[in-house]
């Protein structure tokens, strides 16, 4: 935002107002254009660095509107100090000047931008940005923020129970697939696994094959290695029930 005349004009600008009178210039620094700052660079920065949930999208929106606001705040703040009856006002060490030029004011292109972005982040907000072609998570990425955020057990049972997997739970601790036994460190007995078990640890994953032999992966590995073994397992119990009906 600018207004102007002839040899006075006052600029909206991050830090405040940045006013100009004949060749001398004075900057109003204002904590409204600053928090705007801010709250328009936290509203970039969230779904950047908060992929894994629907919240980042809202916390976005939310921040990126109370820029907007600060935005406001400051051209109200404009209109009630530094205009009075038509008269622009120039503040100096002392006291104010009282201007009377004829002059204009307007928006200039980075306010218009903000408004473009902060009703693409609404739109985005309401349809969780199925909209864009990029950005979007695959499902194993889904399915490892999941593990992360909700815990190994509950994240591949919802996803068993979406995709139909056939799997067995005991006291909501050890998921069977087939022979596969799934669990935490401190559920399965890694010792003695009578069949092939993958044991997930706060930073590592075990797996242990048919004949004992134990292999060590990182996380995101050990989650692939698991939905493998679960859709192989799934795929043999499915064939074996087909053989039993005579399919």
């Amino acid at each position: 935002w600018y207004l102007k005349s002839i040899n006075y004009s006052q600029y909206l600008t991050p830090l405040g107002f940045e006013i100009f009178f004949f060749n001398r210039s004075f900057t109003l620094i204002s904590p409204l254009t600053l928090s705007a700052l801010v709250f328009l660079i936290t509203s970039f920065i969230i779904p950047l660095v908060w992929r894994s949930s629907k919240y980042s999208l809202y916390s976005s929106t939310l921040a990126s509107l109370l820029g907007l606001a600060m935005i406001i705040n400051s051209l109200i703040f404009q209109q009630r100090y530094l205009s009075f009856h038509g008269y622009s006002v120039l503040p100096t060490p002392n006291g104010a000047f009282y201007i009377f030029f004829p002059s204009e004011e307007s928006f200039t292109f980075p306010f218009y931008l903000m408004i473009v972005s902060i009703i693409i982040s609404i739109l985005n907000s309401i349809t969780r940005a199925s909209w864009l072609p990029v950005g979007r998570l695959t499902l194993l990425e889904r399915i490892v923020n999941d593990v992360y955020e909700k815990g190994v057990i509950n994240a591949l049972t919802n996803y068993f129970d979406r995709f139909g997997v056939k799997y067995a739970l005991t006291n909501d601790r050890v998921l069977q697939v087939g022979k596969v036994m799934i669990g935490n460190d401190e559920r399965l007995n890694v010792f003695f696994p009578s069949t092939e078990t993958v044991v997930f640890g706060k930073k590592y994953v075990a797996y242990i094959n048919k004949d004992g032999e134990i292999k060590y992966l990182n996380i995101d590995d050990g989650i692939k290695l698991t939905l493998a073994k679960s859709i192989e397992e799934a795929e043999i119990v499915k064939n074996e029930e087909r053989m039993m009906y005579g399919e």
